[in-house]
Parts: C-alpha cells; structure tokens; sequence
C-alpha cells in the first residue's frame, strides 16, 4: 500500500480511537481529514527542525475538558513543534497513544514541560496567607496584653514571621521543582517525547538563581543541543549562561512594561549562541495594536501575531504562538485551528 495512503488510514483510525478511549472525558466529534496527509513532504520537510525557521505552538490543557484543543492530532500538519503545557507526568492511555501518532504521521516534535515559575507563584499566594493568618493572630495576642510590646519591637516581630515563612515555602518550593524536574525527565523516557521546555522564575521570590541553576544542569544532563531530546528555554538569566547556553532554542516569555519589538532584540543580542524565538499570543486581548515600535508596516497596525513573522535577528529561529488551544474552535473549511494553519502558511511563504 502506498506509503501515504497508509499513513492516511492509520490517522483516521487513530482519530475514531481516541475520541472512543477518552477515561471520563465526553466522546468528541471526530472529523476526518479532507484529503490524505502528503507524509513525503512532511516527512522532508519537518527532518530539518534545527536548520530552518520554525513555528513552535505552547498548547494548554491536553487531557482536559472536550473538543478539537484536547488533542495534539488535530493540530495543523506543518506545525513543527508543541510545547505541551501543565503537563501531566503520567499520561492516561489515549492521551499516550495521541503523541504517538502525532510524532509518526505528522512527524511533529512534541515535547512535555516543566514550570518553575508556577511553582513560585502558586506558593507565593500560598505564603501571604500564611503570612496574613499569623500576623492577625500576633496583632490579636498583643491587643489583649496588658503591656504591649513597642512599635520598634512589633514591626521586627512581623518581619520575622515573614521572614521564617519565607524559608518554609522556599525549602518547599526547592522540593516540588526537584520532584517535577524527576517526574518530566523520566516522562521523556516512559513516553517518547522529544524533549523539554523549561519555564524559569522572573521574580526568584523563593527560590535562587543557584538552586535554578542547579536544576536546570540536571535538566541539561539529558536534554539540549542538536540532538534529541530537545531543550527549551523561556525566561534565560545571566547567572544560567553556562547551561542556557545547552538550550536547543530560546523562546520570549517575560513580564513586559510594553509590547515592544525592542524586548525581542535586546534578549536575542545577549544569547547570540542560541536559536531565538519571538512570540506571541491567542489570549492577548491587544493582539491587534501590534507593537509601539513596529516599523515594517506604516498603514495600519500590523497585529503582533504577524508581525514576529516579519521581525529579524541574527539568530532568530523561527515563531513561537502561546495557548494555541483558544484557536482549536476556528472552523476553516471543516477543519480547526484555521488561525493558525494561516500563519504557518504565512510563515512558509515567507522562509522558503
């Protein structure tokens, strides 16, 4: 049997399979595909992911709620990279068998992911209540003494309460990053993904820029380089350079003051070693504004999707696109994520 045409059957089956082997999740409508997948061109041209520019997707919520979003197959052929957020360490059964046929019939690169900064943030929310909770019950304690300790004497009893939670939920933290870092490496293994991408704190409010680092040499002994499994990196700091410095590619995801080309620039030009990627995303409100300092175009805004297509460095290796799950109900000609097959036909056209 032709070789497409097999690889065209075995999609469409894999489709019917998924959609029936969902454990508590609601059966989907499957659709199959309009035509058969040309896997020859796709094969040649997703075999050259490090030596041309690509589109990378960060996709959230695989394995939850219902619809074209949950799973990775339904994604646009020529996607060349997901990014596979919150990912769950231990797949359920279809969720296994989608990144299997993903990675076979549209040779896409899939990759899990590991998140320091959520760590952070979900601890540090954690700590200002525990913070709030003890420093209620001091104020509550010193309301009915006799003798009240000083207002000198109150202020450093509360820092310090601040003070030892901070330790706690640093300690705590420094945990959890261990146990994830464990439990997405090994997943590499267990599964077949293609790699890892790392989301680095912004803020280093509990943890420090050592312990990261640390981390992430654990991370760097496995993944990164040429070869898989593949490494991304969001957020790189200086302290890291020696293991950033292993990531396959760089990809922007910081807080901003203002949307700017600029701020792809400037992290671009201190990681010259490294394959960069601008980005955007399906959940900003402003996508249409474009960027203040966007020059390609003069009439018009030029929306910010389109327009890290037409920006340039050196090392510049391609388009990253956050939540491209909110794109999955964008009906085109039957088929979904009509937004984004867009832009990577844009992005095609514009890096043959």
């Amino acid at each position: 049997m032709d070789k497409k045409i097999l690889k065209w059957l075995l999609a469409s089956v894999a489709a019917v399979g998924l959609a029936s082997c969902q454990n508590n999740i609601e059966p989907v409508e499957v659709i199959t595909p309009r035509n058969e997948i040309d896997t020859e061109t796709l094969d040649s041209h997703k075999s050259s992911v490090l030596g041309r520019p690509i589109v990378m997707a960060m996709h959230y919520g695989w394995g939850t709620g219902n619809g074209s979003g949950v799973q990775l197959y339904r994604l646009p052929d020529y996607l060349d990279v997901v990014v596979v957020k919150e990912t769950m360490h231990d797949l359920l059964p279809w969720m296994a068998e989608d990144l299997k046929i993903t990675q076979e019939v549209k040779q896409t690169k899939i990759l899990n992911s590991i998140d320091y900064r959520a760590i952070e943030s979900v601890l540090m929310s954690d700590l200002k209540k525990a913070v709030k909770k003890q420093r209620d019950l001091l104020r509550k304690e010193w309301a009915a003494m006799a003798e009240q300790p000083t207002e000198e004497e109150q202020a450093s009893l509360l820092l310090e309460v601040e003070a030892k939670a901070k330790e706690t939920f640093g300690a705590k933290a420094l945990e959890l990053a261990k146990q994830e870092t464990a439990e997405q490496l090994e997943a590499i293994s267990q599964f077949g993904f293609n790699g890892v991408c790392v989301q680095l704190p912004t803020e280093f409010e509990l943890f420090t820029k050592e312990n990261v680092t640390a981390l992430l040499s654990t991370v760097t002994a496995k993944c990164g380089g040429d070869n898989e499994p593949y490494l991304v990196i969001e957020a790189p700091f200086e302290e890291a350079r020696a293991e950033i410095e292993k990531a396959t590619w760089i990809v922007f995801n910081r807080p901003v003051l203002e949307h700017l080309l600029a701020n792809f620039s400037n992290e671009a030009k201190a990681w010259p070693s490294n394959r960069y990627l601008p980005s955007a995303d399906f959940t900003d409100k402003e996508n249409e504004d474009g960027f203040k300092d966007e020059t390609h175009f003069t009439i018009g805004n030029l929306s910010r999707m389109h327009s890290i297509q037409y920006w340039q460095a050196p090392n510049k290796a391609g388009v990253a696109y956050y939540h491209t799950e909110k794109d999955a109900t964008t009906i085109v000609e039957t088929m979904p994520y009509g937004t984004l097959t867009s832009l990577i036909d844009k992005h095609r056209a514009l890096n043959k």
